[in-house]
C-alpha cells in the first residue's frame, strides 16, 4: 500500500483497500492506514469514498473532528454510488463514533434503522470481518439509543463468536463492551462481573485500540463503583491517568464519564468539595461534554450539590436547564 501510494497509484492503492482494508481494521492496524493515507493529496481523499473511510476510520482515536468528517464524506459517496457495502460499513463507523466520542445520539439513530435494512440485504454476502462490524454498531446502537435487549442479543453474541473464530480480537473487545454493560442494566451481575474479568486478557493486547482499551476500563471501574469497591477503584482510576493519552480522554465523551464516577466516589465518602470540582471538569471539559445528555447529567449533579449547601436559587437554575 505504501509502494503504490508513493508511485501515486491511486486506483491500485483503491483497489487494494477494497479488499484487504477491513482485514487491516480488524486486526488493529490503524496506524499503517493513517500513515499511508496521510500522505494522499487532498483532491484524491475527496474524490474516493474508499480512501475517505479507511482515513476516516484510522484517526478515530487521534483526530475524531477530522474522522468525522471523513466518514461522513464517505457514506454519502458511497450510497451516491449505489455501493451499499461501503454505505453500511460507513454507518456503522459512524453510530460507533456518535456514541463512543461525541455522544450525538440523534445522529446516531437514523444511521442504525438504515444500516438495519442495508445489513439484512447483504448479511448473507459480506466477508465475516465486516459482518462484525456492522453488527458490532448495531448492538452499540440498540444497547445505547432504544435498550432493546433482544436486538442486543441478536447482533452481539453472533458477533462475538464470530471475532473470537477470526482472530479479530479489537472487534471483539468493542462487543465485550456492550455485552458487558447489557448484563449490567439486566442486573445479571455475575454475567457482568464474568465480563469484566473477560476484558483483563483484552487490555493486554496490542491488536486491542487504545479507545477500546479506555472503554473496557470504564467497564471494570464502573463494576467497581457498583460494588462499593473504593479502595482498588481509586486504584485503578489512578492506573488509568498514568497509562491512556490526554488527548483521549478530552476529546471524547470518556474523559466526562470517568468523572460521572469519580463524582460518584466522591459522594459516597462524603468528599463534596470534590464532587464539586469534577462538576466543573466536567462542565468546562472539550466538545463531548456540551452535548445535551451529558450537560444535563453534570447540571443534575451540580444542583444536588448546591442543594445541600442549601444554594436553593442556584440549584434550582441549575434543575431548570
Amino acid at each position: 500500500l505504501a509502494a503504490l501510494a508513493e508511485a501515486r497509484d491511486y486506483s491500485a492503492c483503491e483497489a487494494l483497500l477494497k479488499d484487504f482494508g477491513m482485514t487491516l481494521l480488524g486486526g488493529n492496524r490503524l496506524s499503517i492506514l493513517e500513515t499511508v493515507l496521510g500522505t494522499l493529496p487532498e483532491a484524491v481523499m475527496d474524490e474516493s469514498a474508499v480512501f475517505a473511510f479507511y482515513y476516516g476510520m484510522s484517526l478515530m482515536d487521534s483526530r475524531p473532528e477530522r474522522a468525522n468528517t471523513l466518514l461522513e464524506q464517505a457514506r454519502c459517496r458511497f450510497a451516491a454510488a449505489g455501493e451499499a457495502w461501503g454505505e453500511l460499513l460507513a454507518s456503522a463507523q459512524l453510530i460507533l463514533f456518535h456514541i463512543f466520542i461525541d455522544g450525538r445520539f440523534n445522529l446516531a439513530a437514523p444511521l442504525l434503522a438504515r444500516a438495519e435494512g442495508l445489513l439484512t440485504g447483504l448479511a448473507s454476502t459480506l466477508p465475516p470481518v465486516m459482518l462484525i462490524q456492522a453488527s458490532q454498531a448495531l448492538a452499540t446502537g440498540y444497547y445505547f439509543i432504544h435498550g432493546d435487549g433482544e436486538a442486543v442479543r441478536r447482533h452481539a453474541d453472533h458477533a462475538w463468536e464470530l471475532a473470537k473464530a477470526e482472530g479479530y480480537d479489537n472487534l471483539r473487545a468493542g462487543i465485550t463492551i456492550i455485552q458487558g454493560y447489557h448484563r449490567a442494566v439486566l442486573g445479571h451481575w455475575e454475567s457482568f462481573r464474568a465480563k469484566a474479568e473477560e476484558a483483563q486478557e483484552l487490555l493486554a493486547n496490542p491488536r486491542v485500540s487504545p479507545l477500546h482499551r479506555l472503554y473496557l476500563r470504564l467497564m471494570q471501574l464502573n463494576l467497581l463503583s457498583l460494588q462499593g469497591d473504593l479502595v482498588n477503584y481509586l486504584r485503578q482510576r489512578a492506573v488509568i491517568e498514568e497509562i491512556f493519552s490526554r488527548d483521549l480522554l478530552v476529546k471524547t465523551t470518556l474523559g466526562p464519564l470517568f468523572w460521572v464516577l469519580d463524582i460518584d466516589v466522591a459522594l459516597a465518602e462524603g468528599r463534596l468539595d470534590d464532587a464539586a470540582t469534577f462538576v466543573r471538569m466536567g462542565l468546562d471539559s472539550g466538545y463531548a461534554a456540551g452535548n445535551p445528555h451529558l450537560r444535563g447529567m453534570y447540571r443534575q449533579y451540580q444542583a444536588f450539590l448546591l442543594a445541600l449547601s442549601e444554594r436553593r436559587p442556584e440549584a434550582l437554575a441549575a434543575v431548570d436547564e
